[in-house]
């Protein structure tokens, strides 16, 4: 029979060190390339495998940021985005121009100004739907507008 090896003690000064070195040394990965591997992995077009060692990550990787990707989506398809206003978006909706430190007449001046450049024709999405679309968007830098149609519920008149 074989008998074991008996190893030498590890300090717990040792652990900590070890511990410290791969943390400082792990990779970061931002948010937008996150989702770039994601969307790639949800496309199909190549094995979860092949994504993982094209993009230098583990698949245990690829799969935690996919399951936190879809739960987010869930989360706020649910309407689970709701947080408290802070105390300046809450004066600033009592500015009646809606720009503070301006006069009504120059506060809507700037604003139209402002939403006239952002509804650019270049600067416009409209989305056809279709069957099973998923559409992604950065809410933060976002206008929404939704063209005129009519909503019907069972039962009342029709509403825009």
């Amino acid at each position: 029979m074989r008998q074991k090896s008996k190893s030498t003690p590890v300090s717990s000064e040792g652990v900590v060190r070890v511990r410290d070195i791969r943390r400082a040394t792990r990779k970061h990965h931002a948010a937008e390339k996150k989702i770039r591997i994601v969307l790639d992995g949800l496309r199909g077009e190549t094995s979860i495998a092949e994504l993982c060692r094209r993009e230098g990550i583990a698949e245990s990787m690829y799969y935690s940021w996919s399951k936190e990707f879809l739960e987010a989506g869930k989360r706020r398809l649910a309407g689970d985005t709701a947080r408290a206003a802070t105390t300046d978006e809450v004066k600033q909706l009592r500015t009646p121009s809606g720009v503070d430190g301006m006069n009504l007449e120059q506060g809507r001046a700037i604003l139209d100004e402002m939403q006239a450049w952002a509804t650019q024709p270049q600067f416009v999405y409209r989305h056809e739907w279709t069957v099973e679309d998923l559409l992604i968007w950065d809410n933060t830098g976002l206008i929404r507008q939704r063209p005129h149609c009519s909503v019907a519920r069972v039962g009342e008149e029709p509403i825009a």
